[in-house]
């Protein structure tokens, strides 16, 4: 969280000579694919007073929708609506802990792009295709791997749908911006705003990501109430899946293309890398994208038979390194690390004023502080742990104790 609001306060006060960030960054808002969530998150905290505030009103905002978007798709595949509950405990996954906030903030906008593409196949009318295409636009700039499902989802939709050519009028936009991304985003040329690390690509084996699903879903807290919820929430579908009398299905194409779309995002989840250079969790991310689609291939039975599972799926929705940043967030400046390192930022460090060099991954290495030439850069260090970092003799300038809370330290010059 920290992140993001500095990235919006810095956005929010660009203008403030005070804020220092046009000493600090540029701007680089075209070739990001981050930019739509900031933008919101600087527009917001104009009328909240502060970024921090305005970060919360657009996870709130993801929250509420997230059960509302599912619901509109739901509705648009002709199914039981009433599983839409299935979204709420679903926002608390991986990518909200760990601070993906761009990605989660994307997939209701993913879920309602794909209701307005099973529509808009059926029936093109011109004011939905252009509805359509502006989803598939913010989404491009939400987060990219969202767009990456939703692409060739609502490809799938219109292939069963009727194939009428109007109705993929919505591609253009999102077509020649994807031409623009590959020709000038620092995300696939990232040496043209200094990156200098080898960009890796690796994958992860079956049996890690087999193991490792849990976690991508709703593992992610300490304790055992999360594994609960992840098992009300599969007991539930299995109650709900379970063989019964039931009406024929009238939807038997409909149905089909939700199974192509879950098929999709585990194929997305089993087989796209881990990591592409400084990117990381790339597939885990479409764990919670499968987990969203799923309840599509469900059909509750009628009455207390089909209540009763859903009823315990409402009862489990009833269920960090960066905090420098909030320096940043609330006074401007700079404070490291800090996404601003990273290709893919809206906003890029200046040269003349960018902090010392450091390789990726460093904000988890701490030992790479160098007090000779990292001391004389930064005003502050925040240090996490009980030892005093600054006990032995070091070249570099001197420090010493500005605040201290917990295992919290604030080192001062």
């Amino acid at each position: 969280m920290p992140q993001h609001a500095a990235a919006i306060a810095t956005l929010r006060h660009w203008g403030d000579p005070q804020w220092k960030g046009q000493e600090y960054f540029t701007l680089a808002l075209g070739r990001s694919q981050y930019l739509l969530y900031y933008l919101a998150g600087a527009l917001i905290a104009f009328l909240v007073g502060t970024a921090e505030r305005a970060n919360l009103v657009l996870l709130s905002a993801t929250a509420l929708a997230f059960p509302y978007a599912l619901r509109s798709l739901l509705r648009a595949v002709r199914a039981d609506d009433r599983l839409a509950l299935f979204a709420a405990p679903l926002l608390w996954s991986q990518s909200l802990l760990i601070g993906f906030f761009n990605y989660v903030a994307a997939l209701p906008v993913l879920l309602w792009g794909l209701a307005l593409a099973v529509r808009d196949a059926q029936e093109p009318r011109p004011r939905r295709t252009a509805l359509l295409a502006a989803l598939a636009v913010a989404l491009f700039y939400l987060h990219l791997s969202a767009f990456l499902l939703f692409a060739p989802a609502a490809l799938v939709a219109w292939l069963a749908l009727g194939r009428r050519p109007r109705a993929l009028l919505w591609t253009i936009p999102v077509a020649v911006l994807g031409l623009v991304f590959l020709a000038t985003s620092p995300v696939v040329h990232p040496a043209t705003v200094g990156w200098t690390q080898p960009v890796r690509v690796l994958f992860e084996p079956l049996g890690a990501s087999l193991s490792n699903l849990p976690g991508a879903l709703l593992d992610i807290w300490p304790g055992p109430l999360d594994e609960v919820a992840l098992l009300a929430l599969l007991a539930a579908a299995a109650l709900l899946a379970w063989p019964q009398a039931r009406d024929p299905d009238p939807n038997p194409r409909l149905r089909g293309i939700a199974a192509a779309w879950c098929a999709l995002s585990a194929l997305l989840y089993f087989a796209f890398p881990v990591a592409i250079g400084w990117l990381w969790q790339l597939n885990e991310r479409y764990a919670i994208a499968f987990a969203l689609l799923a309840p599509l291939l469900l059909r509750p039975a009628r009455g207390l038979r089909g209540a009763l599972p859903l009823l315990l799926v409402a009862a489990a929705g009833l269920f960090s390194a960066d905090f420098g940043s909030y320096y940043r967030a609330r006074n401007g400046g700079l404070a490291s690390f800090s996404f601003a390192e990273l290709p893919q930022s809206p906003l890029r460090y200046r040269p003349e004023t960018a902090p010392p060099h450091k390789p990726p991954h460093w904000e988890w290495e701490p030992w790479r502080f160098r007090n000779d030439v990292d001391g004389l850069y930064y005003d502050y260090v925040l240090v996490r742990g009980y030892p005093d970092a600054f006990m032995r003799p070091m070249s570099g300038p001197a420090w010493h104790v500005a605040a201290r809370s917990g295992a919290w330290t604030l080192y001062a010059k």
